[in-house]
C-alpha cells in the first residue's frame, strides 16, 4: 500500500511530466503512503472482530488491535512530521498548506 498508493503514484506521476524524480517528489509521496495506509488500517481495526471469526488474518488481527491503534496513531503523525521535515530541510512551495491540516 505504502509504495504503490503512496511512492509509486507520486514519483511516477511527477517522472512522467519532469523526467526525474526529485527529493519532494520522494517526500510527497510518503506522505501520501502513509496516509493511505492509515485508512486502510483503521478499516483492520474496525473489522477486526468479525475478521477474526472468519478467520482473517489481516494485518489488525495479527498484530492485535493495542497494536495496530499504536501503528495507526503513527501513521497519522508522520504525514506531518513529513511535512515539517520538508519545510526545514527541503522547502517546497506547496508544504506550508500542509499545517493547515493539522487537528487542534
Amino acid at each position: 500500500m505504502f509504495i504503490f498508493f503512496g511512492l509509486v503514484a507520486v514519483c511516477g506521476c511527477y517522472y512522467i511530466y519532469a523526467d526525474q524524480i526529485t527529493p519532494p517528489a520522494i517526500l510527497v509521496g510518503s506522505i501520501l503512503g502513509c496516509v493511505n495506509m492509515a485508512i486502510m488500517l483503521v478499516n483492520n481495526i474496525r473489522d477486526i472482530n468479525t475478521d477474526s471469526l472468519a478467520d482473517k488474518k489481516t494485518i489488525a488481527v495479527r498484530i492485535g488491535e493495542q497494536r495496530a491503534k499504536q501503528i495507526y496513531r503513527l501513521l497519522i503523525i508522520l504525514p506531518f512530521a513529513g511535512y515539517v521535515f520538508g519545510w526545514l530541510f527541503i522547502w517546497f512551495p506547496m508544504n506550508i498548506m500542509g499545517f493547515f491540516l493539522i487537528p487542534v
